[in-house]
């Protein structure tokens, strides 16, 4: 079991003398501190479709990496956390963010934000005017039949701290997402991630941009939802937009995106994705998806490598799936169940054993195996001599260099994984032995060579 610490301050981020202002949409709160999230390669659980709501719907909130029980951060639902039975308004503390606490992990409260979603317990609280009206292709998002953008228009010109530079659709929308934010402060979360901020990027069922958005839009909503979440007392997170990342970056505490591997934006360096918060220590959370193909195996080395916390999910994010990137001081064991490849060589077998299973970890540099050569008829003629370990004996038409060499069986090795590439490589081991010839005078022996090999990977 790693060791784990939550590495959280709190955050002072108005100025004192606005504490007596009162809490409105977009005015400065009495609450002026939050808890800031810990920062680094901390582990992330991401599950906002339960498979029922409240606690009966979490996996255990404790456990060894890489179970969500390891993870330092964990991302819930607002509604699905609530107190209220059938998952409806919270009306005091959740047991779920209670649970999420008691295990020591930091809790995000998710929260639908630049869309209006139907079936959501306060979703009458919204005017028609803010997002279209149900059945308005224009404003329906592609592929979500029961999602609607919001108009933002009115987010452009915002001032931070002055609600009277929101205006028409925004003045509403700022009103009913500030009861959702003060909603997860009344459960005890510690910060908000404010989905389907980048409304301008995207195309309505009907194939136009809905509400005519721009990035201006966005970008002003962006600095209202960090205003106001830090009014209620809770950190913020900036949802994907990466466009705006370089000035939301001194706004916001970090950045959750998703999928920036799998399309290459690139997640960080120049012009990547969430270079801006890695380069002030904020923290960065990446989710990619099984049904786009991903493996750990193919982003886990990069998102380490970037400082980003990374994990694969199900895109329904229902907890289904859950393989997170090691963080720094993971301490994984070697896969206890082992593959072998047996031959038999004259009056000899050689067994080659390697973990059937490589640990995906930052920490993992080197690869087990063992080796046995066993007698199995009377009267030997072989002797064995030694064993050359090669990875990769043949790659791209160049030999290997020997990784080592074994004088005695049985024997069991530590290879150096260093330098490879992740992904599927292959270890032949080319046994040596003396093969006696009786039937001359002295005994003349001839040397014999066996290969086997195996496949294995690196994460």
């Amino acid at each position: 079991m790693r060791k784990r610490s939550l590495r959280s301050a709190v955050y002072v981020t108005l100025p004192t003398a606005l504490a007596a202002l009162s809490v409105c949409a977009g005015a400065a709160s009495a609450q002026t501190t939050y808890t800031r999230p810990p920062s680094g390669l901390n582990q992330w659980f991401w599950e906002i479709d339960p498979s029922s709501p409240g606690v009966g719907g979490l996996p255990a909130t404790s456990g060894a990496y890489p179970s969500p029980g390891s993870a330092d951060i964990w991302d819930t639902d607002l509604f699905q956390d609530s107190n209220a039975p059938n998952a409806g308004i919270p009306t005091g503390p959740s047991p779920v963010v209670e649970a999420i606490h008691a295990a020591g992990h930091y809790s995000i409260c998710y929260v639908e934000a630049g869309a209006y979603q139907v079936g959501f317990p306060d979703d009458s609280n919204f005017a028609v005017a803010d997002y279209g009206g149900v059945g308005d292709r224009a404003t329906q998002m592609q592929g979500y039949s029961d999602e609607y953008w919001f108009d933002l228009t009115g987010f452009a010109n915002y001032v931070a701290g002055q609600p009277g530079t929101l205006s028409g659709a925004a003045v509403d929308i700022a009103a009913q997402l500030n009861k959702r934010f003060a909603w997860c402060k009344l459960e005890g979360q510690d910060a908000v991630e404010p989905d389907d901020l980048d409304g301008y990027t995207n195309k309505s069922t009907s194939g136009v941009t809905p509400w005519g958005l721009t990035q201006a839009d966005s970008a002003g909503f962006e600095r209202w939802l960090a205003y106001d979440i830090h009014a209620n007392g809770l950190a913020a997170f900036e949802k994907n937009d990466p466009a705006n990342e370089p000035q939301d970056a001194s706004l916001f505490d970090g950045m959750i995106i998703e999928e920036c591997n799998y399309y290459n934006d690139p997640c960080s360096g120049p012009g990547g994705d969430a270079s801006a918060y890695l380069a002030a220590g904020k923290p960065v959370l990446n989710a990619e998806y099984t049904q786009d193909g991903e493996t750990t195996a193919k982003f886990c080395s990069a998102d380490i490598a970037a400082g980003i916390a990374g994990a694969l999910f199900d895109v329904n994010l229902s907890g289904g799936t859950y393989q997170p990137c090691a963080p720094a001081n993971a301490t994984v064991a070697p896969a206890p169940r082992r593959s072998s490849t047996t031959a038999t060589v004259g009056d000899q077998r050689i067994t080659l054993g390697t973990p059937s299973i490589l640990a995906c970890t930052a920490n993992t540099k080197k690869l087990v195996v063992t080796l046995e050569s066993t007698t199995i008829a009377s009267g030997a003629r072989l002797r064995f001599t030694d064993a050359t370990f090669y990875i990769d004996l043949r790659s791209k038409g160049r030999h290997h260099r020997a990784s080592a060499t074994a004088h005695h069986v049985p024997i069991t090795l530590n290879l150096s994984l260093a330098g490879l590439k992740r992904g599927t490589h292959t270890l032949t081991v080319k046994v040596h032995y003396k093969q006696t010839k009786r039937k001359h005078a002295h005994g003349r022996s001839v040397p014999v060579t066996k290969a086997l090999t195996t496949a294995f990977s690196v994460c």
